[in-house]
C-alpha cells in the first residue's frame, strides 16, 4: 500500500472521528466601554478610558484537526499510532458525553 493510498484512510477515519473541542487563548482588542460593562475600573493602575482600546485575553473553544494529528501521528510514529490516537479520540468523547451521576447526600 502507497503512501497515498494511506493517506486516503486517514482523511476518511478522520472525518469518522467525533468532534473534539480544545480550549485556545486569543489576544483580543476590546474599547474602554466594554471593559468597564465587565466591572473592571483600573487597568495597571490607571482608570479606564471609555475610549481607549486595551488588550484582552479570552479563552475559546476550537474544533481539534483530526486530519493533521493523525498525519503527524503517521509520520512519527506509523500506523500503529493513528489506530492509538482514534481509540483515545473516541474515549475521550465517550467520558465527556456521560453526564456525571448526581449524588445524593442525606
Amino acid at each position: 500500500m502507497g503512501k497515498a493510498s494511506k493517506f486516503k484512510k486517514l482523511r476518511k477515519l478522520a472525518a469518522s472521528l467525533p468532534e473534539v473541542n480544545t480550549k485556545r487563548v486569543i489576544g483580543c482588542e476590546v474599547t474602554g466601554n466594554e471593559v468597564i460593562a465587565q466591572g473592571v475600573d483600573e487597568v495597571n493602575g490607571v482608570e479606564v478610558d471609555e475610549n481607549a482600546k486595551y488588550h484582552q485575553r479570552k479563552t475559546i473553544a476550537t474544533p481539534m484537526n483530526h486530519n493533521r494529528n493523525l498525519k503527524r501521528n503517521f509520520y512519527r510514529n506509523g500506523m500503529d499510532a493513528c489506530a492509538k490516537y482514534a481509540t483515545a479520540v473516541v474515549n475521550f468523547a465517550e467520558q465527556n458525553s456521560k453526564p456525571e451521576p448526581l449524588s445524593e447526600k442525606p
